[in-house]
């Protein structure tokens, strides 16, 4: 099965190439499951496309030795020609990488070419002072070699259709986290376009995006001190990374050394009210009573444009890995159910 967290289908048609004779058992609507698992020869990592019609592996690379790869891929067209690109990103013992792959899918009577596709990858690029993954405070996850992942967050930060790849790594070397934007074009880059450093907790959530009106667009993400339970909510400029707010502190946490879990969950971006600029839910994962019922994590509404609070709740107990779910049960669109 897959090691990440989450699970992409894509469609891949152009990139197919099929003989006339297999154009129908050759999956006809082009669409396949993008899955990173480990080796079950080895400790490397797989990237394989799995044909939807038959389950059949219809391409496959091998990522080398890599520490379990828990972002989930992402699927752009990075030069334009029509065909779909997959983003990967995962750590090895040494560096932080980003993979660029442009299957050639191949399908004729015999059945798919699975593997010979080692020269595909588009570009790569390193940076041996981060990561994407760090040790979690729980016991039972670090013990387990289970690290705290980040996912990555493919946004046109610029809205000039082109998209960015935005990661929230730490800096290995001073424990920091950090927030960058990798431009995503034909070739590596040299450099990100922007990378700020959040100099306040240990273990950064996913990245998340908003757009704030037709020129303006921002990151936002929050951080979690695994000592204290204190967290900091960031907004940055999207074409600049401008730290817009500073470090804002969240109001009501719990003292806790035992969080994230898992991940700390995303703030998820959403409309909470009737104007025109959206807001966002924040989510305090922390338990402060354990199991005992009346203290489980705790979700803050809060407006994207300024500091405001709109709302917050607790749930009745537990631990939060996994942000909200915003839903509009009434078909208004400024009263979602969470």
């Amino acid at each position: 099965g897959s090691d990440a967290y989450g699970s992409i289908i894509g469609n891949f048609s152009s990139n197919l190439e099929t003989t006339l004779g297999a154009t129908e058992r050759c999956t006809p609507l082009g669409l396949f499951a993008v899955v990173l698992h480990d080796s079950t020869e080895s400790s490397a990592t797989k990237l394989s496309l799995i044909a939807g019609d038959d389950a059949s592996i219809a391409w496959q690379v091998d990522l080398g030795s890599t520490k379990s790869a828990r972002s989930t891929p992402v699927l752009v067209d990075v030069d334009l020609d029509g065909t779909t690109e997959i983003v990967v990103v995962y750590d090895t013992e040494s560096s932080l990488n980003v993979d660029v792959w442009s299957p050639e899918l191949t399908c004729d009577e015999s059945g798919w070419q699975t593997g010979g596709h080692s020269n595909e990858v588009e570009w790569s690029w390193s940076d041996s002072d981060l990561r994407i993954g760090i040790t979690s405070p729980h016991a039972p996850t670090r013990e387990s070699n289970h690290l705290s992942v980040t996912q990555p967050l493919l946004a046109d930060l610029e809205l000039d259709g082109q998209p960015e790849l935005v990661l929230s790594v730490v800096d290995v070397s001073s424990d920091d986290p950090q927030i960058m934007s990798i431009p995503l074009g034909s070739s590596a880059p040299t450099e990100p376009n922007w990378e700020v450093i959040l100099d306040r907790g240990t273990h950064p959530s996913d990245p998340a995006w908003a757009q704030l009106d037709a020129s303006n667009t921002a990151v936002i993400a929050t951080t979690i001190d695994e000592n204290s339970g204190n967290m900091w909510v960031w907004r940055l400029d999207g074409t600049t990374g401008s730290n817009s707010w500073g470090r804002v502190a969240v109001t009501g946490t719990d003292t806790d050394s035992d969080s994230p879990r898992l991940r700390l969950p995303s703030p998820v971006v959403t409309q909470l009210d009737s104007d025109a600029a959206p807001e966002m839910i924040l989510t305090i994962p922390t338990d402060s009573n354990g199991r005992t019922t009346g203290y489980g994590a705790k979700f803050v509404g809060m407006e994207l444009t300024s500091t405001q609070e709109v709302f917050s709740f607790r749930a009745q107990n537990g631990y939060a890995d996994a942000q909200p779910l915003p839903i509009d049960t009434l078909f208004e669109i400024d009263e979602p159910v969470i």
